[in-house]
């Protein structure tokens, strides 16, 4: 038997914020595929945060910026200077993949990796619902990769029915971070003590709908009920946040608690989680705080009724309010996608909101029903250790990106051979009742290249300064 070679794989992503994809991108990092034996490089345009660094070092071979070589910054002109240093680092994993990780419309990195050989593949997480750098460029950049892959059935869509996709798309939903822990094999059984303790995680940016947990919180106090609000993460709504908080005197009863470094540890220390996002793929969050035995209440959007079972790990509720409200709760609109995925009628509409009222019924009713709590906690936990096994999925994502390399070297044979000389009608065709490769053979164009015995001068990073 063939023994076969190492996947090459140089990562495009940025690591400057602590969110999903990045989290997400660090597990699948440490991850270790007997199988596939992948090689692992990662491209940045910025320095990564602190939190990622151990991580990244210890699980790839390197780790380069598109704009510095060493501890100096790249003149950006002439431009080819920039353009040999990018095409030079790509070649260190020729021919194998390059996984652009949610950078829809990054040209510069396809353009450089297909001048170095490799295969490239767009990893869509959740770009897709934004028009960010240009329609024209966008649309250029999703024609000219290899290959997509999808994190849920409504990354697929958005792709085909907002941006005219006809490529492939493969969906790979998101599992377990391989490197979190293994979900709970007993449920939770509700606070003793204390109050009944409500958890919200995610970037503090508008689409994430914040506010309207607040306020879902605010109308159970006033109720008299024992509960609090606690939010986790970082960006740019902080202050507008805690000035809610302050406006609606919710001072000992919400509080913003930064960036986590210990997930798990935040999902254990809460009872339930809302996510109100009005934009959601297919949220980590979701699936790790289920697999903490977190029942989870989110809005009827996107990849959202992927992931939760409604009635039994939480509760997926219709999104009932204009994005026109979205100022009456304390919030502005700031930057929003242009259209959300609707699972129901298969369709792009414009966003909406969550109705607070809506959510504080449904935490209400977990609070005031211990049972059905207890109940559905359990099933969060076993929902994810069934169906969202991190090993079963990254393996099959490796399965993806190696039949995605194998039909590249198939589709260049095929044109090879159509550049030849037209043969006569008697002449064989030298490719007729051969089986289509389903992977490189050894020693052939998808042999790993030599593994660095050495980092780049100045060290396993570049000087992470930050620059324009």
């Amino acid at each position: 038997m063939t023994e076969r070679a190492p996947l090459p794989i140089l990562h495009y992503i940025s690591l400057e914020k602590i969110g999903g994809v990045e989290r997400y991108f660090t597990g699948f990092l440490s991850h270790r595929s007997e199988r596939y034996a992948p090689r692992h490089g990662v491209v940045l345009r910025e320095p990564m945060h602190p939190i990622f660094r151990d991580e990244v070092v210890r699980n790839t071979e390197g780790t380069w910026y598109r704009k510095r070589l060493g501890g100096l910054k790249i003149p950006k002109y002439p431009s080819s200077l920039r353009w040999k240093h990018q095409t030079r680092v790509a070649r260190k994993f020729a021919p194998g993949i390059a996984l652009i990780w949610n950078l829809l419309g990054d040209v510069q990195a396809l353009e450089t990796a297909k001048a170095a050989g490799l295969t490239t593949i767009y990893w869509e997480r959740g770009l897709g619902w934004f028009n960010l750098i240009g329609e024209a460029q966008s649309r250029a950049f999703l024609k000219g990769v290899d290959g997509v892959i999808a994190n849920s059935h409504a990354g697929r869509r958005i792709l085909e029915l907002g941006w005219n996709h006809d490529g492939p798309i493969v969906v790979h939903k998101n599992a377990l971070r391989a490197d979190a822990t293994p979900p709970r094999r007993t449920p939770k059984t509700g606070p003793v003590g204390r109050p009944f303790r409500v958890g919200v995680v995610g970037r503090l940016l508008p689409f994430k709908g914040i506010s309207l947990a607040v306020h879902a919180v605010k109308k159970l106090v006033r109720e008299g009920l024992d509960v609090e609000l606690r939010i986790a993460g970082s960006g740019a709504l902080e202050s507008e946040l805690n000035a809610l908080i302050s406006s609606l005197a919710l001072q000992s009863y919400a509080k913003l608690v930064g960036e986590v470094a210990d997930i798990d540890a935040f999902f254990d220390r809460v009872d339930i989680v809302v996510h109100p996002a009005l934009r959601e793929p297919c949220s980590n969050v979701v699936v790790e705080a289920m697999a903490r035995g977190c029942p989870v209440i989110a809005g009827l959007v996107d990849g959202m009724p992927e992931l939760i079972v409604d009635g039994h790990t939480g509760v997926v509720l219709e999104p009932t309010l204009p994005l026109s409200d979205y100022a009456q709760f304390g919030a502005h609109a700031g930057k929003m996608p242009e259209f959300v995925y609707d699972p129901k009628q298969d369709t792009v509409v414009e966003p909406r909101l969550l109705d607070p009222s809506d959510i504080a019924r449904e935490i209400k009713g977990y609070l005031e029903d211990s049972e059905r709590y207890v109940r559905e906690s359990g099933n969060a936990a076993d929902h994810i250790r069934t169906n969202f096994d991190p090993r079963e999925q990254l393996e099959s994502v490796y399965g993806t990106l190696n039949r995605f390399l194998a039909e590249a070297w198939r589709d260049s044979v095929q044109a090879n051979v159509a550049q030849r000389e037209p043969r006569s009608g008697s002449e064989p065709d030298p490719l007729a009742g051969t089986p289509e490769p389903t992977e490189p053979p050894r020693g052939g164009p998808f042999a790993a290249a030599p593994s660095p015995t050495v980092r780049q001068q100045g060290g396993p990073f570049d000087d992470p300064s930050s620059d324009n």
